[in-house]
């Protein structure tokens, strides 16, 4: 049951961040209809997956260095949170930020909990 519970401490930042990354990248295909040429709509998506780009390097960081990617996504949650104040509603904080900020959490509670479960195997 232990073995278990870690299991899912494991696999569910690991999951979310995942999730997180592709939803962000589905914000990059308003370009298509946008008009702008072939060269234009190229650039523009590159301008739009960077998001989607810095995501992809903090998850490769979280995923083998739990606490320093859990940093690095609480990190990006206060800085998205810090630009954006004022113009966004009160839900939209909650759910993009706030979504990066419980991913970092996350991803602090699975490296606690693997560590006590090493610290386990060891004694």
């Amino acid at each position: 049951m232990v073995r278990r519970k870690h299991k899912i401490l494991y696999v569910l930042p690991r999951a979310l961040a995942v999730m997180l990354t592709v939803f962000i990248s589905f914000f990059a295909l308003d370009v298509f209809g946008q008009g702008y040429g072939f060269f234009g709509t190229i650039w523009a998506l590159i301008m739009h997956l960077i998001p989607t780009a810095i995501l992809i390097i903090i998850t490769k960081v979280a995923w083998k260095l739990e606490l320093y990617g859990g940093f690095l996504f609480v990190l990006l949650g206060v800085f998205f949170t810090i630009f954006t104040w004022g113009k966004m509603d009160i839900l939209s904080y909650l759910l993009l930020p706030g979504m990066v900020m419980l991913i970092g959490i996350l991803f602090w509670v699975s490296r606690a909990a693997n560590k006590k479960e090493r610290d386990l195997i060891i004694i």
